[in-house]
């Protein structure tokens, strides 16, 4: 399951290994699921890596969109609502 948390204002500790971000009190988030990836039990090392591929994708597409969303006109995020929403 890939998911990622946005928040609107926050602290980024630039110099810990992860950038570790503390949000500001009272600050407004948006946490964004993407669709499940199910992975066969028996599954190659060809499907593995190309799992992980798409893993590595749908993190970096919901990292993006939840980063960015307290900049997003009201319009975008109704849009984001319908597709994450399914």
């Amino acid at each position: 399951m890939v998911f990622h948390i946005g928040v609107e204002r926050g602290k980024t500790f630039e110099k810990t290994w992860d950038h570790f971000l503390l949000p500001a009190p009272f600050t407004r988030t948006v946490i964004l699921f993407a669709p499940p990836i199910y992975v066969p039990s028996d599954a190659s090392a060809e499907v593995m890596e190309a799992k992980h591929a798409e893993m590595q994708r749908e993190l970096e597409r919901v990292r993006d969109i939840a980063e960015g969303w307290f900049l997003l006109r009201e319009e975008a995020r109704a849009r984001y609502r319908v597709d994450f929403n399914q």
